[in-house]
């Protein structure tokens, strides 16, 4: 049996993990979302994040971009979904 300080960061792969975007929900709160490239999309029912093969969409009710900074953001209100989207790539061959 291995001890958790046998296994590094680097064998689980979890440095790749942290350079990808993700939402972090706060039940009763809102949603942090990290790792995104601004706004597309926003209204009371739904916000939906850029991100760099997709998108991010948080759906909800009385959504409020409280703040928006560097990639990060906090998003108030009721959060019932969160999807991420994630766009196909093209493969030549």
């Amino acid at each position: 049996m291995k001890n958790a300080g046998d296994i590094s960061s680097a064998k689980l792969g979890l440095a790749d993990l942290t350079a990808t975007p993700k939402a972090i929900i706060y039940d009763g709160v809102g949603a942090v979302i990290e790792g995104h490239r601004g706004v597309l999309f926003f209204d009371e029912t739904k916000v939906i994040f850029r991100r760099k093969n997709g998108s991010i969409s948080v759906f909800g009710k009385e959504l409020k971009i409280e703040e928006i900074c560097d990639g990060d953001a906090f998003v108030s209100g009721v959060i019932e979904n969160v999807t991420f989207e994630v766009k196909a790539r093209k493969v030549n061959v």
